[in-house]
């Protein structure tokens, strides 16, 4: 009995680690299928759209204005973005392209397949939502398209265009309101009054009270890896003005953390 107890667990066992290495190839496999040109089914939302057999895909290095949900009302621009990217990815019926970046990030949060999009004339689609103004640049880990994207941004903001054409842009939020945004894709803006290193962190604090002021969090990983390319200490940044963009989180005070330089940009 003892021996066919072990046996019995062993194979128990066996059996777990089988069925977690076929589940790693399905989605392995599942990656490799996902088409290099394809016709859309659906969009979602602005950044989001369907491919029939595949699922969700969610497009490279931009934000949009959310729709509505269980629990939150539509951002303003919702509709206009998703109708600008349903006209953009569906119009006259032709396929377009999933580009992926080349070695960057494979997927979001959520799982989902990342990529850019272009269609047949050979537009980008993130870059085209970016220049109507009915985008923001979403940085994640950095992609090789942020200069140019960060490009059209910025003159849409110029021409006030799309959101930029609000008295208040729903997605430029002052340090002081930032709390009240936890969890929204937003740009903090503010004057930095310290820098601190606290164990493997760097912290980036627009109050004097960091429990209560909002707080941008830095790895000391990343910024060795890629913030000190552009700042050689993080002193340098104390007394400027900066905008830094981000999902806000909650840990003593609004905070946004950031794991590339390209997420802080200078306002002077």
């Amino acid at each position: 009995m003892i021996m066919r107890k072990k046996f019995s667990g062993i194979s128990l066992t066996l059996l777990l680690l089988l069925l977690v290495a076929l589940m790693a190839s399905d989605k392995s496999q599942a990656a490799k299928r996902l088409p290099l040109k394809a016709q859309v089914g659906s969009v979602w939302d602005g950044d989001t759209f369907t491919i029939h057999g595949v699922g969700r895909i969610r497009i490279m290095g931009i934000d949009t204005p959310e729709v509505s949900g269980k629990l939150k009302a539509a951002e303003p621009f919702a509709d206009t973005a998703r109708d600008a990217t349903e006209k953009l990815l569906m119009g006259g019926g032709k396929s377009i392209f999933l580009i992926k970046e080349k070695g960057g990030q494979d997927r979001d949060v959520f799982k989902r397949p990342l990529r850019y999009i272009e269609l047949q004339d050979g537009r980008d689609v993130g870059e085209e939502l970016l220049k109507q103004g009915l985008a923001l640049v979403y940085v994640g880990k950095g992609f090789s398209r942020s200069a140019r994207y960060f490009k059209a941004e910025m003159r849409a903001r110029s021409d006030k265009l799309g959101v930029w054409s609000e008295k208040n842009p729903h997605w430029l939020v002052k340090q002081k309101a930032a709390i009240h945004h936890v969890g929204d894709f937003r740009i903090v803006q503010g004057r930095v009054k310290a820098a601190a290193k606290v164990g493997s962190w760097i912290y980036l604090n627009y109050g004097k009270d960091y429990k209560k002021d909002f707080t941008v969090s830095i790895k000391i990983r990343d910024w060795k890896k890629h913030f000190r390319k552009v700042y050689k200490d993080p002193q340098q940044l104390v007394g400027q003005r900066i905008e830094v963009r981000g999902r806000i989180g909650l840990r003593n005070g609004a905070m946004i953390r950031a794991r590339h330089p390209d997420q802080i940009q200078k306002m002077e």
